[in-house]
């Protein structure tokens, strides 16, 4: 923590991060003041991507399978996309879905913040809510939020990425 608020580096806490309220420290530094439960896994719908926002910039709506924990947001938080969990989802991949809420975990329909940003100190932080599922790291989207997120957090210019849907992060044809 000291790295990112007086050093000045960036954080990229992902999808299970949010789940440490034992740590307040670091649940302070991500802007979180309260955590919730993931809902299922499932097909999820991550949408209203911020056209303003570095990090989202340029990223197209998808849907991919995952699960999404919530939480309540400092007021400093700067969310940058969305992610939602609907019936009608259900039935994109029943197999990964159970059809009754199990316990400890919220009923869908969910419609949470599945991204945002702030700074902390000197530092940046960029917290991730998704990538619980392999399908979700191949989603072109979802890589090119990952690729700028270091690149916001790190202070770097955005370069095009190179990156591509499917199990490979570049075009390995491409030179």
């Amino acid at each position: 923590m000291d790295n990112v608020i007086n050093r000045g580096m960036g954080i990229i806490p992902v999808h299970a991060a949010l789940w440490s309220p034992g740590k307040k420290a670091f649940m302070q530094l991500i802007g979180v003041r309260n955590p919730k439960m993931h809902g299922h896994l499932m097909i999820t719908s991550f949408y209203e991507m911020n056209p303003d926002h570095p990090v989202s910039r340029g990223v197209e709506p998808y849907q991919a399978v995952d699960e999404i924990f919530g939480a309540d947001l400092e007021d400093d938080c700067v969310p940058f996309f969305r992610a939602k969990q609907t019936p009608d989802l259900v039935s994109n991949l029943s197999e990964y879905t159970p059809q009754v809420p199990y316990e400890g975990h919220d009923a869908f329909p969910l419609d949470r913040v599945a991204g945002w940003t702030r700074e902390a100190g000197k530092g940046r932080v960029a917290v991730l809510n998704f990538l619980c599922h392999q399908m979700s790291f191949w989603k072109k989207s979802a890589k090119e939020m990952m690729w700028q997120a270091a690149r916001w957090a790190m202070k770097k210019e955005f370069p095009e990425s190179g990156l591509i849907d499917g199990p490979y992060g570049m075009d390995r044809r491409k030179k």
